[in-house]
């Protein structure tokens, strides 16, 4: 998909670069470097909450926001640690 019809759910700064989860998985914007799209990392859940520490500085929460209008599902979040 082209970037422009991604939808953007959330910006975290974790290591220097910013963090945006959208619809299609990761974006990581850094100075001076092309935007990268990386896949969704793996969930684990925890107390009923689907999380991941797969990222490094970042822990990526799958939510239930949106969800009956979401193709994907719902929303992801970013927290920076």
């Amino acid at each position: 998909m082209p970037y422009q019809t991604v939808p953007f759910y959330t910006l975290a700064q974790a290591g220097g670069c910013l963090w945006v989860a959208g619809g299609d998985g990761l974006y990581v914007i850094a100075a001076a470097r092309p935007i990268t799209l990386r896949k969704m990392p793996p969930f684990k859940q925890i107390d009923g909450v689907d999380i991941s520490f797969g990222m490094p500085g970042l822990a990526v929460v799958r939510t239930d926001i949106d969800a009956p209008v979401s193709l994907g599902g719902g929303a992801p979040l970013l927290v920076a640690r």
